[in-house]
């Protein structure tokens, strides 16, 4: 970015350091889909985002206070009123985040069909044995075997129909019999 931007600008590579400030203006200042359409600076320190082509100081003249008390008691209120704003607005970049995760989640596996597997106790199932060295042919379908006990939503309790033996099985190891 820099190397385009003072390409363009027709700036020598000496005076390269002089436009640091500019370019931090501008990605700090930039609005991204990733913070809900806010700029980094809006969403790190609270700040509203200006013209990304401008470096501005902020006014820091604090008027009509008569002492350091009423300054300290004036800075604390609005230190309190900035981490109230700064707080909703991480909650509401959080949501926005979750959301578009769960979004694009929900597209890829509308795309690839995929249907994960709910295992029911006294379904009948096949189970991998896997070989070393693992590769794409080394995987052996063994069974049929039924899930006597589901554990969790991931892991499941399979029985040997002829020997009775149990194993623990990861739910990605296990496909249905139909």
């Amino acid at each position: 970015m820099m190397h385009a931007f003072n390409s363009e600008t027709l700036t020598p590579e000496a005076d390269w350091p002089k436009s640091v400030p500019a370019i931090q203006s501008i990605i700090n200042n930039s609005p991204s889909r990733r913070h809900c359409g806010r700029a980094q600076i809006t969403v790190h320190t609270g700040m509203p985002s200006g013209n990304p082509l401008t470096v501005a100081l902020t006014d820091r003249n604090i008027q009509g206070v008569q002492t350091t008390d009423q300054a300290m008691i004036l800075q604390t209120l609005n230190i309190e009123k900035l981490l109230e704003s700064l707080d909703k607005m991480h909650k509401d970049v959080d949501q926005t985040l979750f959301a578009s995760r769960k979004n694009a989640i929900e597209r890829h596996n509308a795309k690839t069909h995929a249907v994960p597997y709910k295992p029911t106790v006294g379904d009948y199932v096949v189970v991998t044995r896997t070989q070393r060295p693992r590769t794409k042919m080394s995987t052996n379908w063994v069974g049929p075997r039924r899930i006597s006990v589901i554990l969790s939503d991931l892991t499941v309790e399979i029985e040997h129909l002829l020997t009775s033996t149990t194993a623990f099985v990861h739910v990605c190891r296990v496909k249905p019999v139909c």
